[in-house]
């Protein structure tokens, strides 16, 4: 007789033991299937995600695109730049485009991910396909590398909501096509591997991230995780921290970044740029959260509350939290889409912290009369569910503002140039301006602007290079810094609309391909007249017939606004050193006088000369210069070497008269 049900029972049923051993096998197995069922579902949702997006991905994501594709057609990383109005390696180191130190820079930053891309290219898949359906499976593990940290912690509840909530993050739209979605399943897969003490996964992991992407970011990550790692080891010798592992991966991380860094170079302008552009796409992308919905309010108090739960369970010792810190501190400066990434992801585990929290609280005071995992489960729907509200909201509301219109209009500029390029092939070092997405469809060397930063520190600092060494074509779309570009002198005087691809009702329309005009190619100068001014190029013919009107193209830029109203000087002198024709006045005729520029403003000044009918055949010298008027005073000039000229004097080339 079983005295707990009263029943009888026969010799051939099992044991109480047994029963109880078969029921707890059971639920194992049944958890083991919902755990799987869990992983798979977040594996396919970011695939489900990018599959409904289709192929419309940010412009970042064509940056490895194209270094990927040069490798698999066997052209290199990069493409070598012609003579003539091509981009210099100046510009593109600064501005991004494929040349074939960029390409370089593009595969050290970034090599297991373009060389996966280069392999599927290769194999014929199509690049941009393969890019989306590559970073959908970062995402997916991404996600499930933050559930089993969650796992790890014995947190389940804050693992299985960050899980979901990252499954389908409006970063993931955001990203696809880049690395991003790897970089950030590594480095959770490197923190689940420091929660366990399993350091030598942990060191593979951060390796693999490294290797995905190496930015001071992720450097510091892996740092603070070995730190903590050196630092737990010390505390219990017995966790037996793997020294040659870490030691490999702060070498490859070491030669890494001195190679990266070198090729960018430092200095205080260009911190205090990239701090201001840091900021501001900080600023803008919170904006464009809270703004998608208001329910991201939510994560504030719940991240809050995850982390002071954190702080108070997991007492890693001052020196972690430090390192934590300062890990914290250097991915806010460095900015850009992967510490964006890992930082959302951080933030959303935070949250999904604070639901746990919630959960432990009411369990512990009894208020409701539910068994543990069903409590659990309702309480974390309940506070997960507006979470996701905010995140649903913002994936519909990008989907619905997908730039269809806009990249239907670049593929039929990136077609009409790649046409324009075969009928041509004696033109082989065309170079564009525009964003990466065209560079990479035009099949062409690149100067990467996309037109979406309009104040006008960022218009001359692309003004400059480009006067310098002018692109051959400009593809530009409907903006307010396309417009501001398009409507300067200098660009109207050098920049002829050779095709115009309109779409009505698109904000993005029309998308213009402009022409360089290839009558008189820019020379550049870089002379510094009276340290107010610079001469960075100019443009005139190699020969003139006497008669008649030689046309000289000065590009002057103000290094500050300048003290006076200058008179500028076009003279033609014969090999004696006698005037034989010039022109003095003040630029463009007296509609800019030197007094009212700016500083970084670039203006165009022409200045015509006419020879007399009877000038003898021979070879002549132009020269230039700006003097004070009256007095007629010639402001001191140094070349773009340094070096003081003594007549005051710029000698621009050699002309014929024939």
């Amino acid at each position: 007789m079983d005295h707990n049900t009263g029943l009888e029972r026969s010799d051939s049923d099992p044991p109480d033991s047994d029963l109880l051993a078969t029921w707890r096998r059971g639920r194992r197995g049944v958890g083991a299937r919902l755990e799987a069922g869990l992983c798979l579902a977040l594996v396919v949702v970011p695939l489900v995600i990018g599959l409904v997006w289709g192929p419309y991905l940010e412009d970042g994501a064509y940056v490895a695109f194209r270094c990927a594709h040069n490798l698999a057609a066997g052209r290199g990383v990069g493409y070598h730049l012609a003579s003539g109005p091509a981009l210099s390696a100046d510009v593109t180191s600064v501005a991004g485009g494929m040349s074939v130190s960029e390409g370089w820079q593009t595969l050290l930053r970034a090599p297991v991910y373009v060389l996966a891309l280069a392999l599927l290219g290769w194999l014929g898949v199509p690049m941009v396909g393969a890019g989306l359906a590559l970073s959908a499976l970062g995402w997916g593990a991404a996600a499930v590398a933050v559930h089993r940290v969650g796992r790890a912690m014995r947190w389940p509840v804050a693992g299985t909501v960050a899980a979901v909530l990252v499954g389908f993050s409006p970063v993931v739209v955001a990203t696809l096509g880049t690395e991003v979605s790897w970089v950030v399943a590594w480095a959770w897969l490197a923190i689940g591997a420091s929660m366990k003490r399993r350091w030598d996964v942990q060191a593979w992991a951060l390796g693999l991230m490294l290797s995905t992407y190496l930015g001071w970011s992720t450097l510091a990550l892996a740092g603070t995780l070995l730190g903590i790692a050196w630092i737990e080891a010390d505390q219990n010798p017995r966790g037996g921290f793997p020294l040659w592992p870490a030691m490999v991966v702060g070498t490859a991380a070491l030669g890494w970044g001195l190679i990266v860094i070198a090729d960018r170079g430092f200095s205080a302008a260009l911190i205090a740029r990239h701090w201001t552009s840091v900021v501001g796409q900080w600023e803008q992308g919170v904006r464009r959260l809270f703004g998608e919905s208001e329910f991201y309010w939510l994560f504030v108090p719940l991240g809050l509350w995850g982390l002071v739960g954190l702080l108070r369970e997991r007492r890693r010792g001052r020196w972690g939290w430090v390192l934590w810190g300062a890990w914290v501190s250097v991915s806010i400066l460095e900015g850009g889409a992967v510490a964006f990434g890992v930082l959302t992801t951080v933030v959303v585990f935070l949250a999904g912290l604070g639901v746990e929290w919630i959960v432990e609280s009411v369990r512990q005071r009894g208020a409701f009369r539910f068994s543990q995992h069903v409590l659990a489960v309702s309480l974390a729907v309940v506070c997960g569910l507006p979470l996701g509200v905010a995140q649903a909201s913002s994936l519909v509301e990008r989907y619905l503002f997908r730039p269809v219109v806009r990249q239907e209009l670049e593929d039929l500029a990136g077609e009409w140039l790649r046409a324009h390029a075969d009928q041509n092939p004696s033109d082989p070092g065309a170079t564009v301006l525009g964003s990466a997405r065209v560079g990479y469809l035009a099949d062409r060397s690149t100067l990467v602007w996309d037109g979406n930063v309009s104040d006008q520190a960022a218009l001359m600092s692309l003004l400059v290079p480009l006067v310098e060494s002018p692109t051959t074509y400009c593809v530009s779309s409907r903006s307010i810094a396309w417009d501001h570009l398009v409507q300067t002198g200098w660009f109207r005087q050098s920049y002829v609309s050779l095709r115009t691809f309109v779409a009505p009702y698109d904000a993005a329309s029309p998308v213009t391909i402009w022409g360089y005009r290839h009558d008189a190619v820019a020379k550049p100068v870089g002379a510094i007249l009276g340290n107010q001014i610079k001469l960075l190029s100019f443009a005139a013919p190699d020969s003139v017939a006497p008669g008649t009107e030689l046309e000289v193209r000065l590009y002057w830029e103000a290094l500050r606004s300048p003290e006076d109203d200058y008179t500028v000087f076009v003279h033609l002198l014969d090999a004696s050193g006698q005037l034989v024709a010039g022109h003095d006045g003040p630029p463009m005729d007296g509609q800019s006088p030197t007094r009212t520029w700016l500083p970084g403003e670039i203006v165009l000044d022409v200045h015509r000369i006419v020879l007399n009918p009877g000038t003898p055949v021979g070879t002549y010298r132009l020269q230039v210069g700006m003097y004070r008027w009256p007095s007629v005073e010639r402001l001191p000039i140094w070349d773009s070497q340094g070096v003081e000229q003594r007549d005051r004097v710029i000698i621009l080339q050699s002309i014929e008269v024939r």
